[in-house]
Parts: structure tokens; C-alpha cells; sequence
């Protein structure tokens, strides 16, 4: 199957996934969507190396249209089956670094998300000696918003689908992108204490 079909395949279906949800009876034509997306993004890891730069760059550039989406839009789309093709071609450690920079600005100032929490610039700064190192890498796997990558390492992580578990999988595999996880992990963690201690904080002056 060429890779432009692929994508094609998937942009009619996920433009049918939004028409569906505006229908509260729809669930399972939506379920069928999403299954379809992620069988048809399932054959591209097979494409070979020879003939998948193409492919690899209509997806590139697919992930990061989903970043000019309002976020109401953005939570209709399924972008792990994405992720998912990139690991089968061997770029676990570009997904790790995507992962992890949107996983970042969900908790500092970098997103331009709308009511996106604000946390101590102690916090902000956390880890810039390490993201440094990743500025010579090459962004096949564009940054996504925020809360869109807390919400995929949250379906990797408890995810039984194909999709899913084999980027757990490619993940697990790489010490460096496990490592490039765990931190972010870890800060996200770090925030997150800091955001209900000051809430905590502010009941007991109230």
C-alpha cells in the first residue's frame, strides 16, 4: 500500500470521526474509525526504509496540523497509532524526545495553551542541561501541546492496544529513551506536588 493512501485512509476517517461524535448514538462507528486508523497506520511499519522517507514526512507534517486544532478537537484524535509507526521504524528516541517536551510544556510556560498551569520557574528551568543535549536531534516527531502528550504517555502506559504496547516495548528497549521518560516523568511528578501544595496551601489561608 503506498504511504500517500495511508494517510489519505486516515484523514477521511478521522474527518468522519468528528462528523460522528456530534451524534450522542455513534460510539461504535467512532470505535470502527479509530480501529481502522490504527490498522491502516499498523501496515506502514512494514513499508521499507527505501520507500518510507516520503511517508515518513506526510506524517511528520500530520502531527503537527493537530497542533493548530483547539483542544476540544484535538481529544477526538487517536495520535498513538502515529507514534506507533515511528518506534517500528527504529525512532523510539524521537518519540521519547516528543513525548517529553510536550509533556514539559503542559507545565510550564512554553504552551500557549489556554488556562495552562503556571508553575514556579525553579520548575520551568528543571532538566534544561538535558533537553539541551536534544537540540541537535532531528524532529521527525514534532513536539505536540501539552495536555495532548500527557494524555498519550497516560494511554501508552495503561494502553492494551497493539499500538500501544509496542511502544512500550520500543521504549523499554532504549536506555535513552527510557531515560529521556523517566525525567520527564519525574518533573511532571514535581509539578504536579507543587500544584496541590499551593492549592493546599491557599485552602488553609482561606
Amino acid at each position: 500500500m503506498h504511504g500517500a493512501v495511508i494517510t489519505d485512509l486516515c484523514m477521511h476517517f478521522e474527518s468522519k470521526i468528528e462528523n460522528e461524535l456530534e451524534s450522542e448514538d455513534e460510539t461504535s462507528v467512532v470505535n470502527d474509525c479509530h480501529d481502522i486508523c490504527a490498522s491502516l497506520l499498523g501496515c506502514a511499519g512494514f513499508i521499507t526504509s527505501d520507500n518510507r522517507k516520503d511517508l515518513q514526512s506526510q506524517l511528520s507534517d500530520r502531527l503537527k496540523e493537530y497542533r493548530k486544532m483547539s483542544r476540544n478537537d484535538r481529544s477526538k484524535i487517536n495520535v498513538v497509532p502515529y507514534l506507533a509507526v515511528f518506534c517500528s521504524w527504529g525512532m523510539q528516541e524521537e518519540v521519547a524526545n516528543s513525548l517529553s517536551t510536550s509533556i514539559d510544556s503542559a507545565f510550564t510556560n512554553e504552551d500557549a495553551m489556554e488556562s495552562s498551569p503556571q508553575f514556579s520557574p525553579v520548575l520551568a528551568t528543571r532538566g534544561k542541561r538535558k533537553q539541551s543535549s536534544n537540540k541537535n536531534v532531528t524532529h521527525a516527531v514534532p513536539r505536540l501541546p501539552g495536555d495532548m502528550g500527557v494524555r498519550i504517555i497516560a494511554q501508552i502506559l495503561r494502553g492494551r492496544d497493539p499500538s500501544s504496547l509496542a511502544i512500550r516495548d520500543a521504549l523499554v528497549s532504549s536506555e535513552n529513551a527510557s531515560i529521556v521518560i523517566s525525567d520527564a516523568l519525574e518533573k511532571a511528578t514535581i509539578a504536579a506536588e507543587h500544584m496541590i501544595n499551593s492549592s493546599v496551601s491557599k485552602l488553609c489561608e482561606d
